[in-house]
């Protein structure tokens, strides 16, 4: 969407399109991840050109970062194209702790070494991917599950703050607040009150009473 970016025609041709490290506390851009991962012809431009060219995608995409970036919990068109690969091996002088190693200064004259081998792996896993295609490893899926649920703030939020009672009732507006409010300080994904509103109707039953709008079975604990 919007105007056509100069960075993006980086990506024409492009099998594997990796991103370097992010800021903390950075929010996802949902709606321009899935631009270019839909699969719809992307539009781009050189620079200095006014001239727009259009192509379609060929790359993978691949984010490299010590820190997740916050990210809409609802959003079911970005998790369906989000992965997260764990990279928790840390390589120190001293290990002590869990997942760590010594670093081996010579590894890479070892790997040298290892070159008939390494391409015939490559070889074997190219001839597999093509017979088989690419089966996502649980911990991969365990992971996403787990990123997307700890982004989810009105499910935390009713974990946390909520007791579930068929027999209590909350103000709409108070639980709305006191969601925006929780995921802010938790430094979260900030919900819009429609988000709020589907979530919660999801679980809840809302209901009108001449004082206002409740939601019914739920009560936030002080």
């Amino acid at each position: 969407s919007g105007s056509p970016r100069e960075d993006l025609m980086h990506l024409k041709g492009t099998r594997l399109a990796i991103f370097s490290e992010i800021n903390k506390d950075s929010a996802v851009d949902a709606s321009f991840i899935k631009n270019l991962s839909g699969g719809d012809p992307i539009s781009a431009r050189h620079l200095y050109s006014k001239e727009v060219v259009n192509f379609s995608p060929t790359h993978t995409l691949v984010l490299q970062t010590n820190f997740l970036p916050k990210a809409p919990p609802d959003d079911s068109a970005f998790w369906e194209r989000v992965l997260i690969i764990p990279f928790e091996a840390h390589f120190v002088e001293s290990p002590s702790g869990k997942n760590e190693a010594r670093i081996d200064r010579f590894l890479e004259d070892k790997l040298k070494r290892e070159d008939p081998g390494i391409l015939n792996w490559l070889i074997q896993g190219a001839v597999n991917y093509s017979k088989y295609g690419l089966q996502t490893p649980e911990k991969v899926l365990r992971s996403s599950s787990l990123y997307r649920k700890e982004n989810d703030g009105v499910e935390r939020f009713l974990n946390e703050k909520c007791s579930i009672d068929e027999d209590k009732k909350t103000p709409c507006q108070l639980m709305q607040d006191q969601i925006r409010s929780y995921c802010k300080n938790e430094g979260l994904h900030i919900p819009t009150p429609r988000e709020i509103t589907r979530q919660l109707r999801s679980k809840f039953q809302k209901r009108s009473r001449s004082s206002g709008n409740f939601w019914v079975g739920v009560q936030i604990v002080e």
